[in-house]
């Protein structure tokens, strides 16, 4: 039996099979071509990086963010 993907390494490959630029994805907009089945695939694999230990890496990246540079990683 094969090892399951990793959150990212899911997205990284929902993107790549669907010729998608990760930096210019939108999720509102997505690229013209796109099919049902590929919208699916990226939504399901974007998901899966909610976990509650993918919640708490960030929190922590953007503390740190606050505590070392004093900037805010949000917009």
């Amino acid at each position: 039996m094969g090892r399951r993907p990793r959150p990212v390494g899911a997205l990284e490959a929902a993107l790549e099979d669907a010729g998608v630029d990760p930096a210019a994805y939108d999720r509102q907009d997505p690229p013209a071509g796109l099919s049902a089945e590929q919208r699916t695939a990226i939504g399901s694999a974007t998901r899966q990086l909610a976990t509650p230990e993918m919640v708490e890496a960030l929190n922590g990246v953007q503390q740190q963010a606050r505590d070392v540079c004093g900037r805010s990683l949000s917009l």
